[in-house]
């Protein structure tokens, strides 16, 4: 069974579980998520899963949020067809992570 890691995070005066995933090659969010009348960004690539089913994006943001008080940001890829925060591989060789 795949062991699934999670980033506490605090985003929006909320907490948050953010999924920490190296086979993602782009972080991603839910729409849900975001607040209501975010502005996106024009999608600017076609997500894929693993097993190469494309997954519509309808944009692009960013967020800032904090670990253990630090601050962070993240570029997102944004589509209705995830529901949590996704921090990839992108997000996770930007701010040199490791975990053991």
């Amino acid at each position: 069974m795949k062991k699934m890691t999670y980033l506490n995070i605090h985003w929006r005066g909320k907490q948050y579980n953010a999924l920490l995933d190296t086979g993602c090659e782009v972080s991603v969010v839910g729409k849900r998520l975001l607040p209501p009348g975010v502005e996106l960004s024009p999608p600017t690539n076609d997500l894929y899963a693993a097993n190469r089913t494309k997954i519509p994006t309808i944009g692009h943001t960013s967020i800032s949020f904090s670990v253990y008080g630090k601050k962070y940001t993240a570029d997102l890829a944004v589509t209705n067809t995830v529901d949590e925060l996704i921090l990839g591989i992108d997000w996770l060789m930007a701010n040199a992570a490791q975990w053991d």
